[in-house]
C-alpha cells in the first residue's frame, strides 16, 4: 500500500476521534502515521505493512492507556464515597459545644458530628481528619481563624 493511503487512514482516524472522543482512535491513527513514515522510507509487502500497523497501533494504544490514566489524576481525586476527605484542612466553628470529646461543628453551610478537644460554642476549628462520617477537629487560636470577627 502506498504511503499516501496510510496518511489518509491516519487523517480519517484522527477526524473520527474528533467526532467520537474517548474511543482511542487517536492512538490507532498514531500507528497509521508511523506506517506512513515507514513506507516513505522503505517499501514493504502488504502483509508486512498490516503486521507492522497492528504492532504500532497496539504499542501506541498501550502508551495511550498510561497517558490517560495519569492525565486524569488530581490532588483531590476521591472516589464517590470518599468525598468527605476533601474536608481535611478546612476551617469552621463549633456549633454544639464539644464535651467529653464529642460535639458538632459547622463547616461551610453544613453541621457535622465532630470529635476533638473540649471547646465552647463558636470556637474556631480546623478539620484534621475524617473517621466515618465524623470530623476530627483541632482548636484554632483566635488569630488564625479565617473569618473570626475582630474585637475592639
Amino acid at each position: 500500500m502506498p504511503w499516501f493511503m496510510w496518511a489518509g487512514i491516519a487523517i480519517f482516524l484522527g477526524l473520527a476521534e474528533l467526532h467520537a472522543p474517548g474511543v482511542y482512535l487517536v492512538w490507532i491513527a498514531l500507528g497509521a502515521t508511523a506506517m506512513t513514515l515507514l513506507t516513505i522510507l522503505h517499501q514493504f509487502s502488504l502483509e508486512a505493512q498490516l503486521g507492522l500497523f497492528l504492532a504500532f497501533s497496539a504499542v501506541s494504544s498501550i502508551l495511550g492507556w498510561f497517558v490517560y490514566r495519569t492525565a486524569n489524576r488530581t490532588s483531590l481525586d476521591f472516589d464517590l464515597n470518599e468525598r468527605a476527605y476533601a474536608m481535611v484542612g478546612l476551617c469552621g466553628t463549633v456549633a454544639v459545644p464539644i464535651q467529653y470529646g464529642s460535639g458538632k461543628v459547622r463547616v461551610g453551610d453544613t453541621v457535622w458530628l465532630a470529635d476533638g478537644p473540649e471547646l465552647p460554642e463558636s470556637a474556631p476549628v480546623r478539620v484534621r481528619a475524617v473517621r466515618g462520617s465524623r470530623l476530627i477537629v483541632e482548636a484554632l487560636g483566635e488569630k488564625t481563624a479565617p473569618d473570626a470577627p475582630k474585637s475592639s
